[in-house]
């Protein structure tokens, strides 16, 4: 695995950290060992999406309160999921 590639993914991870108005950090919320996992798991993780074997974990379901009664459920993907979708996306456009 190149360094520089690694850095870019976990730099990834604390930007949707930091823009949590924007982003949902996802279904980890921790971003610390998040980065620990990306480290171990990367490899794989890339392999797996270069080889379009890739498979979403299951969202996590959130209910949020409505301001009229009721509830809304949100499903939040991981991180890794949403770091899946953006490397998706910047390969299909490069």
């Amino acid at each position: 695995m190149k360094a520089e590639e690694l850095r870019q993914v976990t730099s990834q991870a604390e930007e949707k950290a930091r823009n949590a108005g924007r982003y949902a950090l996802g279904a980890e919320a921790d971003v610390t060992g998040f980065k620990d996992h990306l480290k171990q798991h990367w490899p794989a993780i890339k392999a797996s999406l270069l080889a379009g074997s890739y498979i979403p974990s299951p969202v996590r379901r959130v209910d949020i309160p409505k301001p009229q009664g009721g509830t809304r459920t949100l499903g939040i993907p991981t991180l890794t999921d949403r770091l899946e979708r953006d490397y998706s996306l910047a390969a299909s456009l490069a």
